[in-house]
């Protein structure tokens, strides 16, 4: 049996999202809000970094939940990245 999700295991899983595996073919990414300065600064890091980046998330092709955005719990802030 697996250990519960905790707040302390969220963190650690989020901190090791870097390594999640050796190589992907692009980041998936949803941004709230969307905005015009990151939209570019994204066109931007994807040239610089040579990588592919979709803004995409799992709501675009399954169905989610009503009201999911609520019960989904703050995890960690990056300067000022939050998930």
């Amino acid at each position: 049996m697996r250990e519960l999700a905790d707040a302390e295991h969220i963190r650690r899983f989020m901190r090791a999202l870097d390594g999640w595996r050796q190589t992907t073919i692009d980041v998936d990414l949803r941004l709230v809000p969307e905005t015009e300065v990151l939209l570019r600064a994204i066109v931007g890091l994807k040239d610089t970094l040579r990588i592919n980046v979709e803004l995409a998330a799992p709501s675009d092709f399954i169905p989610v939940p009503a009201g999911w955005e609520d019960r989904s719990p703050f995890v960690e802030r990056e300067v000022r990245l939050s998930f």
